[in-house]
C-alpha cells in the first residue's frame, strides 16, 4: 500500500506543521500568526499578501504530493484523510484541552459569534454603550481576570475600543460557569475628533488578561 515510507514520513512532517500552524489557540487567530508577530514579521505585506496563508498552502500542496507519491492505491483516499485532519484536528485538540488541562484565562471560552455592542449619544456628548460578552469557564477553579475591548485591522472610526475609556473590566468567572455579561460605560467624546454617534456591532473583538500574561479572542 505505501511504496515510499519516506516520502509518506515527510508528507505526515509536513501535515503536522501545517496543523500546528493552524493551531487556534491561545488567541483567535491561528498559532502562526502569533509566531510571525513574535520575530516581528509582517503577517500581511502591503500588497495584499497574507503570509500564513501562503506559507500553509505551500505546505498542504507539497505534502499532499508527497502524499499521493507515497501510496500505491487509494491516493485520493489519502489526500482527503490528510484534508479532514487539518480541517478538523487542531480545533479539536484546542476544544479538548480547554476542557480538560486549561486553568486561568487559557480554561475561559468566548462566543463570539453571540457577542454585541450598542452605542446610543445622549446629552452632552456623553455616548452610552453596551456590550454583551458570552464567556465560560472550563476549569474547576475559578478565572479573574481583566477584559478589555479592540477593533477591527480596517475600522477606520474607533467602535468597541471606546468602552476602554471606562476599562479595563474586572471579570470573575466561578469554576465551571457561563453567562452573558453585560459591560456599559459612558463615555465623553466632546473632545474626540473620530467616533460613532449611535450603531450596533457584533463579533466583537476582546483582549483578557492576567498575571501577565493575554489573550485575544
Amino acid at each position: 500500500m505505501i511504496n515510499n515510507k519516506r516520502m509518506f514520513t515527510a508528507a505526515l512532517v509536513l501535515l503536522g506543521a501545517v496543523m500546528v500552524l493552524n493551531f487556534p489557540f491561545p488567541h483567535k487567530y491561528p498559532l502562526g500568526e502569533g509566531l510571525l508577530t513574535i520575530f516581528n514579521i509582517p503577517v500581511t505585506l502591503e500588497s495584499g499578501i497574507h503570509l500564513p496563508g501562503i506559507l500553509v498552502l505551500i505546505l498542504l500542496l507539497v505534502s499532499f504530493y508527497l502524499l499521493a507519491k507515497s501510496f500505491d492505491m487509494f491516493k485520493g483516499r489519502a489526500i482527503l484523510a490528510a484534508i479532514l485532519a487539518v480541517s478538523l484536528v487542531p480545533p479539536f485538540l484546542a476544544d479538548m484541552y480547554q476542557r480538560t488541562a486549561a486553568s486561568g484565562i487559557y480554561a475561559v471560552k468566548y462566543e463570539k459569534e453571540l457577542s454585541t455592542c450598542l452605542f446610543e449619544m445622549g446629552e452632552r456628548k456623553h455616548l452610552h454603550g453596551t456590550c454583551t460578552v458570552p464567556l465560560k469557564n472550563y476549569s474547576s477553579r475559578g478565572a479573574d481576570f481583566s477584559l478589555s475591548f479592540s477593533d477591527y485591522p480596517d475600522t477606520e472610526i474607533p467602535f468597541a475600543s471606546l468602552m476602554n475609556k471606562a476599562g479595563p473590566f474586572s471579570i470573575h468567572l466561578d469554576p465551571n460557569e457561563e453567562r452573558f455579561i453585560e459591560l456599559t460605560a459612558d463615555i465623553d467624546v466632546s473632545g474626540m475628533d473620530h467616533y460613532t454617534d449611535s450603531g450596533e456591532g457584533s463579533y466583537i473583538n476582546i483582549v483578557i488578561e492576567a498575571e501577565g500574561k493575554e489573550r485575544r479572542l
